[in-house]
């Protein structure tokens, strides 16, 4: 059991199954994740935000390693890691103000195309 800060108030959480979890989590879409779907995600997945860099596109950074570490995404599909990457390019260039054209977003999707392999299979923790 852990506890998290939810808006003023701790909670315990303790899921033990990605269904469940995913389940408790009532995302219709992914694109309308809400900052309390994000810190779900962060929690569950103890994710560390965007490896190495800094955090400008945080919340796309912890989406990706949802994906990465579960295979799936926030409401409940299965996915290949092209459309976990595809995924993350996208919304980091949704967060972008300058939109399609962020360097920023085509640079760190190029990235985790190159190395980001051996992470998609090595990351089991949490996969049902």
């Amino acid at each position: 059991v852990r506890s998290l800060l939810w808006g003023s108030q701790m909670i315990q959480i303790d899921y033990k199954d990605l269904y469940d979890f995913i389940r408790d989590l009532k995302c219709e879409s992914e694109d309308e994740a809400d900052d309390d779907h994000i810190k779900l995600a962060y929690w569950y997945t103890r994710s560390d935000g965007c490896t190495g860099t800094v955090d400008l596109f945080k919340s796309a950074c912890i989406i990706h390693d949802f994906h990465y570490r579960t295979h799936h995404d926030l409401c409940g599909r299965i996915l290949n890691r092209a459309e976990a990457d595809k995924r993350f390019r996208i919304r980091m260039q949704r967060l972008s103000r300058i939109g399609v054209c962020s360097p920023i977003a085509w640079w760190r999707w190029l990235v985790v195309r190159r190395l980001g392999g051996r992470f998609w299979d090595d990351k089991t923790n949490c996969r049902v």
